[in-house]
């Protein structure tokens, strides 16, 4: 029989930040090219440009970056808001139900990684990031669980809102 070990949270396979708090960088380092990355605008602009697209991200729109894509990240306004974060592969050890969901979410490819939400979803949204951010600094046995938990959730909102808004961001798309 095999033994499943717990899941131990290592904070350098998971980071989430809010912007005005946590500024990222323009250039990712390159131990975040190996990881999923989401970002969330609540408040501002951004571009995000990967190696076959470029995205320019307002207010209410909402990004999933494959770990096999590197990304470059502009500020385009000073009152940016929102979150971002990062999860490296390791961080669903013993979840193998999430890998699957991340895999098959229809808005983590190149083409439509961009999901506009309406001022709703963006706020629910917005709620799951900052509670994903709470259970990141807090002290719980369980906060793995927690964000995995959350991590589902964002998925689940953001797939049915691509499922509202027709599931398509090319008008967000910028033609390089």
């Amino acid at each position: 029989m095999k033994v499943r070990r717990p899941c131990i949270f290592k904070p350098n396979h998971f980071v989430v930040k809010n912007w005005r708090q946590s500024p990222l960088s323009t250039n990712l380092s390159s131990d975040r090219a190996s990881c999923y990355k989401i970002f969330h605008v609540t408040s501002g602009s951004g571009l995000l440009v990967t190696s076959s697209h470029h995205y320019f991200l307002k207010a209410g729109d909402v990004a999933f970056i494959r770990p096999d894509e590197a990304v470059v990240w502009r500020i385009l306004s000073d009152d940016i808001g929102g979150h971002f974060c990062f999860v490296h592969p390791k961080f669903f050890r013993h979840a193998d139900h999430v890998v699957s969901m991340f895999l098959s979410f229809p808005y983590a490819h190149p083409a439509n990684a961009v999901v506009p939400l309406s001022r709703s979803q963006s706020e629910m949204l917005q709620r799951s990031f900052e509670l994903m951010l709470q259970e990141a600094v807090g002290d719980y046995d369980d906060k793995v669980q927690a964000i995995l938990l959350h991590l589902q959730m964002i998925l689940l909102k953001v797939r049915r809102a691509g499922k509202i808004s027709g599931g398509t961001a090319r008008d967000l798309l910028i033609k390089a």
